[in-house]
């Protein structure tokens, strides 16, 4: 059986509030159902002296890349600053925050996993 292809035109997408940073926007390019396993796949950019607040997310898994700038990611009380290229990933349960230090904007490509 052959499956179809998923496109998403990236001028289809629009932007929306994160649900726990309303202030915070992202684009949203796949959501719960549209591939098994992700409940999310988006982009985000967060401006110089922006936080994201500390949160967690019981039932899935989030893996962030960073495309440009730096970031410093809090997990768990641990701090780490990310730069372009690295990837980060964040397990079920674990308390983290973010917040952009730099004088720059930092974009990134975040994924949010359904635990199987």
């Amino acid at each position: 059986m052959v499956k179809a292809m998923k496109k998403v035109p990236s001028d289809s997408v629009i932007l929306s509030p994160v649900s726990h940073e309303k202030h915070l926007q992202k684009k949203v390019f796949l959501r719960k159902n549209d591939v098994q396993g992700i409940l999310q796949w988006a982009t985000a950019a967060l401006e110089p002296g922006v936080t994201v607040s500390e949160h967690i997310h019981k039932d899935a898994r989030e893996v962030f890349q960073i495309l440009d700038g730096t970031i410093e990611a809090i997990i768990e009380g641990h701090s780490c600053s990310l730069s372009a290229g690295d990837v980060l990933v964040i397990d079920p349960g674990e308390r983290h925050s973010f917040h952009n230090k730099s004088t720059e904007s930092c974009s990134m490509i975040y994924t949010l996993l359904e635990i199987i």
